[in-house]
């Protein structure tokens, strides 16, 4: 008898999947699949089915959906529901399969609900039938409770029988289920979708969902305020996510950084830590990612690249570039101005020759001591009668007129630039200099950069890192003990820096080192609100809501920051001025000292001959 029966229910089956036969219509299942298929953009199906239904019968109608499937180019294999388990062996290796689930009975639905407990819903898309011949109304087609273990970010297509309407099931609430009206069938035609909405878009709200959260205290990106309302750049992002997406934040607790791992305990610290132990499910501050951390969290899309550099107190002495002074022109003029000095007394010369003055020798010099004068801002001690002469030196006054203010104009700019003398410009050469001491914002993606690295330049910089008791807690704290201390080197994302720098004590500059550092918001492992809020987060990055956000706080910043006054020229960049000036004292007293001593030399020539005595005796 119980053969008997069991060959009617293997003979109903085959009779359903081959000729689709649901009561007063006809369904065909294959046409369904392949259309749900080309919604989802998969190719690759996996079918479902319970231990109930693995029979002769069963298993050639499902070889022959694999036949007719990959003619069509979908790769297919059937398996029973218990080993399910087993499929996580395709995570990595192929793109996001559509899972199709035959349910028959109540085992069969209670061994589907058993073995997707504690499997990861989100592996798959889903395509759940509940076959004709048996009463489905505690399941089917509004579910009691979460039968099948279904996460908001499940994508499960229900499909009941006597019902042409298939419901998308997801949830929010461990013991709830939601359902969404996807598709449509018509015996004989494709599927009908009747929505054009994406995913996020059909789920667009968290019903007043309250997130645990952890906040990392002192992080320059949000703070909370007395009244508990946040701010800053991060702060501003949540809440725009929290009311769009309509969720809040439960604060279960603080912490003072963002995590790093603790090889003396074997665990992860900090904010990542409390992800890890689940007891919460978003850190509230900007994290820099790290392929240690994305082991053991998750982590939005990056909507902020910044570098690394590192940070020293601004040196005193400043380089003395003489090399500023000829910057001021191109060599192109240089040249020109070069040849014109140097011809213009020769035409000069010659011009006043042909007005029947004589001694060309003379007029050249003469001249050439002229045009210096010009050019050196100075007059003539005779201005020449005639025309032509006079219309030349008139040119010549104002071309130097032009030259010396575009000169001064230019020099002062570059006076002005100051170029701090650096004991280095990069890490190789912060090791070879090895008098700097380096710091970093204690359990921070910064200490892991050199503590964790395998690479000998990292290896050779942790040596000079200072004991780690000693790091300070915060980044700001590391720029305070950066100012304090003597030739302290911080290591710190430029983005910290800038939000930091209204309180910053003293003046620093930075060595760029290219390191790029991308930073998002962190949440716990395969966290099931993950994808709506990068979902929103790209849509707030292309319409330009963040960097309004983030150029808001850095103009509050701004109205806090210190007062810098203009650059002052300081004597060391008059340098080369005062030393051609002290030359040319030199030289002066030197022609001087010859003068004197050559008349003197003569007046005594003079008085030896005896010229002298008459005078004397007049």
């Amino acid at each position: 008898m119980s053969s008997l029966k069991n060959l009617l229910i293997i003979l109903l089956i085959i009779d359903i999947l081959r000729t689709g036969d649901s009561l007063d219509h006809k369904i065909n299942y294959l046409s369904h699949i392949i259309d749900i298929s080309k919604f989802y953009k998969t190719y690759s199906i996996f079918f479902l089915y319970a231990q109930t239904s693995q029979d002769i019968g069963f298993s050639r109608v499902i070889h022959r959906w694999i036949c007719e499937l990959s003619r069509d180019g979908f790769m297919s294999i059937g398996i029973e529901i218990s080993n399910i388990r087993h499929t996580s062996y395709y995570e990595n290796r192929i793109v996001r399969p559509l899972f199709v689930v035959f349910l028959t009975d109540e085992k069969s639905i209670r061994t589907f609900s058993n073995n997707t407990r504690n499997f990861d819903m989100s592996f798959a898309y889903w395509y759940v039938i509940f076959l004709p011949g048996y009463n489905q109304n505690d399941y089917c087609p509004i579910p009691k409770g979460n039968p099948f273990n279904v996460l908001f970010n499940t994508e499960m297509l229900v499909s009941c029988p006597k019902d042409r309407i298939m419901r998308e099931w997801y949830s929010l609430w461990p013991n709830q289920t939601k359902v969404f009206e996807l598709a449509k069938w018509e015996p004989n035609k494709k599927l009908t979708f009747l929505t054009e909405l994406s995913l996020y878009e059909r789920r667009n709200s968290l019903d007043g969902l309250v997130l645990p959260a952890v906040f990392v205290m002192n992080n320059p990106f949000i703070d909370i305020d007395g009244d508990g309302n946040l701010s800053g750049s991060c702060g501003k992002i949540l809440i725009e996510l929290s009311r769009l997406v309509n969720f809040s934040f439960a604060i279960v607790n603080n912490t003072v950084s963002n995590g790093r791992w603790n090889a003396k305990y074997n665990k992860w610290n900090g904010a990542v830590g409390e992800l890890i132990e689940n007891r919460a499910q978003i850190s509230m501050s900007y994290v820099s990612m790290s392929s240690a951390r994305l082991d053991v969290v998750d982590f939005t899309i990056p909507f902020i690249l910044s570098s690394f550099s590192l940070y020293i107190k601004e040196p005193d002495a400043l380089n003395i570039e003489w090399s500023n002074y000829f910057r001021a022109f191109s060599y192109k003029l240089w040249i020109a101005l070069i040849v014109l000095i140097f011809i213009t007394p020769i035409l000069l010369a010659w011009m006043k020759i042909t007005l029947n003055q004589s001694n060309y020798v003379s007029l050249i010099s003469d001249s050439y001591l002229q045009i210096w004068g010009i050019f050196c801002q100075q007059g003539l001690v005779e201005f020449p009668q005639r025309s032509s002469l006079r219309l030349a030196y008139i040119s010549l006054f104002l071309l130097a007129l032009v030259v010396s203010s575009a000169y001064s104009a230019s020099l002062i700019s570059f006076l002005t630039n100051v170029v701090h003398r650096l004991p280095f410009v990069s890490l190789e050469e912060f090791v070879q200099d090895g008098t700097y001491k380096l710091i970093t914002a204690k359990d921070s993606l910064e200490y892991d950069v050199f503590a964790n690295s395998k690479q000998p330049l990292a290896k050779k910089v942790m040596s000079f890192m200072i004991a780690e008791e000693r790091l300070p807690p915060t980044p700001l704290d590391g720029f305070f003990q950066l100012c304090n201390e003597h030739n302290i080197a911080m290591y710190v994302s430029t983005e910290v820096r800038n939000v930091l720098d209204p309180e910053i004590p003293c003046n620093i500059v930075h060595i760029n080192l290219g390191h790029i550092d991308s930073v998002s918001l962190m949440w716990s492992k395969k966290n099931q609100f993950l994808s709506l809020i990068n979902h929103h987060l790209f849509k707030f990055m292309r319409n330009g809501m963040i960097r309004q956000l983030n150029s808001q706080s850095n103009s509050n910043n701004k109205k806090c920051k210190k007062k810098i006054g203009l650059n002052a020229v300081q004597v060391w960049s008059i340098i080369p001025i005062l030393s051609f000036l002290e030359i040319g004292v030199f030289l002066s007293l030197c022609v001087f000292i010859v003068e004197k001593l050559y008349f003197a030399r003569g007046k005594w020539v003079i008085i030896k001959n005896g010229y002298g005595k008459k005078s004397l005796r007049k």
